[in-house]
């Protein structure tokens, strides 16, 4: 009975994978020097990312940044290999899936790597770029330091917006949007505090009440981006 009850839940929930975690390996002479929005335990060469639970029908996106060294033109470059481990959510038993093996060629030709350029590859980049930066600014917020978190901000959106028109992507059109948004509100609300204007500053219960709903909205917008999106 207690089987048949986690597969019948496991059903009903949708969930295809619980406690997902992807291993990453990278190849000789590479090195991980970033993935954007995740926390990652040293050393290298081998990384484990904790990724939570995956639904059917969703796909969840990790960027990771890469430093290879140089290599003879036209030289096949080992650059990383991932394996997913899940735990069956019918079953409760652990799963080795060997995911991905990726590996490049070496281009002298500079127009030629330019061309190589995947869109949607960079429209992923961007957008977990422009999510991590707002967590991380939120985070800033809610531990006191207004004034850093507005300046990341401020700093952020312009070249966010570059590569939104750049790559003529929506999504990261409204990430900008929010982050000006954010950035504009915690603003507002520092110079509030010393406002002489004559109508005055909005009373503080008001005023926090809006800045939580907009910060609120931006945290879970940019969480929204780490998540697993639906096919």
């Amino acid at each position: 009975l207690v089987g048949l009850f986690r597969e019948e839940n496991a059903r009903l929930q949708g969930i295809a994978a619980n406690e997902l975690t992807l291993t990453l390996t990278t190849g000789p002479g590479v090195e991980i020097r970033e993935i954007v929005g995740q926390s990652y335990v040293v050393p290298q060469p081998q990384i484990r990312l904790w990724l939570g639970d995956l639904s059917r029908g969703e796909e969840r996106v990790v960027v990771v940044r890469l430093s290879v060294g140089p290599h003879r033109g036209g030289a096949m470059v080992e650059l990383l290999d991932g394996t997913l481990t899940y735990r069956d959510p019918r079953t409760r038993t652990m799963v080795d899936h060997h995911a991905v093996f990726l590996s490049a060629r070496a281009e002298t030709n500079m127009a030629l790597l330019a061309e190589a350029i995947d869109p949607a590859v960079e429209r992923e980049i961007e957008s977990a770029r422009a999510a991590a930066l707002t967590l991380e600014a939120v985070a800033l917020y809610r531990q006191g330091n207004d004034l850093d978190a507005k300046e990341m901000l401020q700093q952020a959106a312009p070249l966010a917006a570059e590569a939104a028109s750049r790559l003529d992507d929506e999504r990261l059109r409204s990430q900008v949007d929010e982050m000006e948004q954010l950035a504009g509100e915690l603003e507002s609300t520092e110079g509030a505090a010393g406002s002489g204007s004559a109508s005055g500053p909005l009373p503080a219960p008001r005023m926090e009440q809006r800045r939580a709903k907009v910060v609120r909205k931006a945290h879970e917008n940019a969480m929204v981006n780490f998540q697993a999106h639906k096919h």
